[in-house]
């Protein structure tokens, strides 16, 4: 969800943004609420919201030749957007050695915990991200178990952020060249 939302708002701000689909389609194509209560590939009303102002491209990263593909919507890019571990970046060749080969742009990573120490390819959900950042203990009554944000509150927080990175490495790159590695931790950002 923060991937989605940070390019949404650069969409929102007058972006162009090509989203790039796994065959079958964005995993968030499934999510509720479903126009009419009927699910349905297109009917996701929480994949509507979060890819407003988009378009969209099918890519099986991990088939031959992907690379290629990859290679030509880089060269149509001054910003690339990954949302994988630093594991599934190397694996799906979209990690930023190989993204800057193509073109030296800034690629903005958003990890669970960065590309560097022991949690760096752990799983994270929203509710693990808020008891880990810490603001889950700011929230409840004292004499019950902490409460937490509805929703998916702490991912969005994450892709709010993640749009104001992008923002600064996209002035850096127009102003000075500069093509760059931005990392976005989802932890980091909580616990700031």
């Amino acid at each position: 969800i923060a991937g989605p939302y940070c390019t949404k708002l650069l969409a929102d701000l007058g972006a162009r943004v090509i989203k790039v689909e796994k065959p079958g389609g964005d995993v968030s194509r499934t999510l509720p609420p479903f126009k009419d209560d009927q699910p349905g590939q297109d009917r996701s009303a929480t994949f509507h919201y979060l890819n407003t102002n988009k378009e969209s491209v099918v890519v099986d990263l991990r088939a031959p030749g992907s690379a290629d593909v990859v290679r030509r919507l880089m060269a149509l890019a001054d910003l690339a957007v990954t949302g994988s571990s630093p594991k599934q970046e190397t694996a799906l060749g979209i990690d930023y050695a190989t993204l800057s080969s193509f073109k030296d742009i800034p690629v903005l990573s958003l990890t669970n915990f960065g590309h560097e120490g022991p949690y760096r390819d752990y799983k994270l959900s929203d509710t693990v991200l808020y008891a880990m950042g810490a603001e889950m203990y700011s929230h409840g009554l004292l004499d019950r178990e902490p409460l937490k944000l509805g929703g998916t509150a702490a991912l969005l927080q994450c892709g709010a952020m993640a749009a104001l990175a992008a923002m600064g490495a996209l002035t850096a790159y127009e102003t000075q060249g500069l093509g760059q590695l931005v990392e976005v931790p989802f932890f980091n950002v909580q616990v700031s």
